[in-house]
């Protein structure tokens, strides 16, 4: 009898510490406590319980992972089951609780282990499982499916864990499975409110910036609508983004600009020689002058992968804020349709003036070529000449006509650019027009330049027009040929007819230069009519011995007589051109009669000698 009673008293301290354990339980919903609280407990009424492992199953790895534990070092962390594989496993799969009392029901139940699993084991582990004594292992079974184990261990030798325990652990994780649910249910459904939160969050800001974004189209769409210049546009930018704008063209001119403090449009020009590399670059990128501190983005204005124009943001650093961001988009796009419109606009001229320089040509209709000429600022009483450019792609014959016609439309508007801006630079009043493949420049001539002036002004012309070219089309290659002086507006077909021969014949020089001009062909002329071996020949007769001079003062004499020869045996003049002595000229020019066996004062032999070097300058025999 009082056996009895002791036992009905333990039952109902088991059953009094079950419900506190039970309100425990539920008295949270944050998993991790729950989990940490059911091992403690666990223990605490498990009188022959040593240490204590709870395994959740991972639905994405389908393993049994440890996520709480007492009486275990750290490593037991590490620890992945598989469903049927030891003690925990064989619990999990059956889903019915299980007591192991005697060392060879654990050395079966443990010998289901994997390799693998029993590798980590011995690893985790060490001898543990050797000195088990018992161990019970209760399934947690939620809705017949079981989600984990609660396993208990014992490692004494006096007391074993018997049916009333197995009971017990039942009892507790029946309730602690509800708890453990609930508690994840609570946490799947905070993510799932979170996510909402941050879905709306998502959805309010993708709001906020089309809003803005259609704000800002439906002022700046507007504004193009309105005949509004790129100076507005800017503006308009500038006062949405609260900074300072620039606005450039293809080669980094400031067309536009507005400043949101004191600052000055000439702080903002960009040595464009400095950024080559960065021109044709159609991502945003960052500007920096660490000499003058000046700092700004640069925002392309692109249109099918041609770069019409850059906006720059001044003070700014990428990458944007999101308002920013779109302001920029949108004034990006706006401008691209804004310098369309003025490309569109210079085309319609250029057709107009193609028309007229076709007219010309043909020489019909003199009344309306008038009309034209004056409205293109033609002085009837001043001189003009024709300079015809043409482009090639590097590798390109020349001679036999390769010209570059395939490049794209904007390619071939921004050449036209650099050559039509520097053409008025260094030629006010002059018409250029961009035709068939090739550039047209009626040059209106200075009044008070001669005929050299004229030639060395052209040739610097030229030579920007190849500099700049060089800068942001390495690839092409431009040749130039210039026609006669001319007052007569219809005498303009034969200045354009001059310079299509100097393009010709240039084509078929060796030594390839820059421009050719005109008046300087009839000898030219005359002589590509020759055999060009006997004209090899002559040449070397006539140069050959100092050609094959073998002494470092070989081209020092072939200069200088270059130079003597062309300046028409001008002595003052060479010895200028040259920037030497005049004692060192004689000597040179003592020096080269020896060489050359011909006297240099002779008419005969100057002809010969000059006659000469028109011939290497075709043949490119030096």
């Amino acid at each position: 009898m009082p056996a009895d009673i002791e036992a009905m008293e333990r039952k109902a301290k088991r059953l009094e510490a079950l419900l506190s354990t039970t309100k425990m339980l539920n008295s949270t919903l944050e998993t991790d406590f729950i989990l940490k609280t059911l091992i403690e407990e666990t223990l605490r009424l498990l009188d022959a319980g040593d240490a204590a492992i709870l395994f959740l199953l991972n639905s994405t790895t389908n393993l049994l992972e440890v996520r709480s534990y007492t009486g275990f070092d750290r490593e037991i962390e590490n620890v992945r089951l598989r469903p049927g594989e030891s003690m925990t496993g064989i619990t999990f799969a059956r889903k019915t609780p299980m007591l192991f009392q005697t060392a060879a029901e654990i050395q079966k139940a443990q010998s289901t282990l994997t390799r693998e699993s029993q590798e980590l084991s011995d690893r985790v582990l060490g001898r543990i499982p050797a000195k088990l004594k018992s161990s019970i292992c209760c399934p947690l079974i939620y809705r017949d499916e079981c989600i984990g184990v609660i396993v208990v261990d014992n490692f004494k030798k006096d007391y074993l864990f018997t049916g009333e325990d197995l009971e017990l652990l039942q009892a507790i994780s029946n309730q602690a499975t509800i708890a453990i649910m609930n508690a994840i249910n609570y946490e799947k459904d905070m993510k799932m409110m979170k996510k909402m939160e941050q879905y709306n969050r998502i959805i309010k800001e993708q709001h906020s910036r089309y809003r803005h974004s259609t704000i800002i189209h439906n002022r700046l769409t507007n504004m193009v609508l309105k005949g509004c210049t790129l100076q507005d546009i800017a503006g308009e930018i500038s006062l949405l983004m609260g900074k300072s704008i620039i606005v450039y063209d293809a080669f980094l001119n400031i067309k536009a600009h507005s400043f949101s403090d004191d600052d000055h449009a000439g702080d903002y020009l960009i040595n464009r020689d400095s950024f080559s590399d960065r021109i044709m670059d159609t991502a945003p990128w960052e500007y920096r002058d660490e000499n003058t501190g000046l700092s700004m983005v640069m925002n392309p204005i692109v249109v099918s992968e041609d770069i019409l124009g850059w906006i720059g943001v001044v003070g700014e650093r990428l990458p944007y804020k999101e308002m920013d961001k779109i302001t920029v988009e949108r004034g990006r796009t706006i401008l691209a349709l804004e310098f369309l419109k003025q490309n569109e606009i210079q085309e319609i001229e250029q057709r107009l003036k193609g028309d007229f320089l076709d007219n010309l040509l043909a020489d019909q209709d003199r009344d309306y070529v008038k009309r034209c000429a004056e409205n293109y600022g033609y002085d009837f009483s001043k001189n003009y000449c024709i300079a015809v450019m043409e482009l090639y792609e590097r590798g390109s014959d020349i001679d036999r006509g390769e010209v570059l016609t395939r490049h794209n439309f904007v390619r071939r508007k921004n050449i036209f650019f650099i050559i039509s801006r520097i053409v008025l630079k260094l030629f006010p009043g002059s018409i250029t027009i961009n035709k068939g493949g090739c550039m047209i420049s009626i040059l209106e001539m200075p009044e008070d330049g001669n005929n050299k002036s004229i030639k060395d002004a052209i040739t610097h012309m030229v030579e920007a027009v190849v500099f700049e070219m060089s800068a942001y089309y390495s690839d092409f290659e431009i040749y130039t040929g210039v026609g006669r002086q001319f007052s007569d507006l219809f005498r303009l077909k034969s200045s354009y007819d001059d310079a299509m021969k100097a393009l010709r014949i240039l084509g078929k020089l060796q030594k390839k230069r820059p421009v050719l001009f005109f008046d300087e062909l009839e000898i030219k002329k005359f002589l590509f009519s020759n055999n060009p071996a006997e004209l090899k020949e002559f040449a070397y007769e006539t140069l050959g011995r100092l050609i094959n001079y073998e002494n470092s003062s070989r081209e020092e004499f072939l200069n200088t007589l270059k130079y003597y020869i062309r300046s028409n045996g001008n002595w003052s003049l060479t010895r200028d051109k040259l920037h030497i002595h005049g004692n060192t000229l004689n000597y040179r020019l003592n020096r080269i009669k020896e060489i050359l066996g011909l006297d240099l004062d002779d008419y005969s032999d100057r002809l010969k000698i000059q006659i000469a070097f028109e011939i290497l300058d075709l043949l490119d025999a030096i």
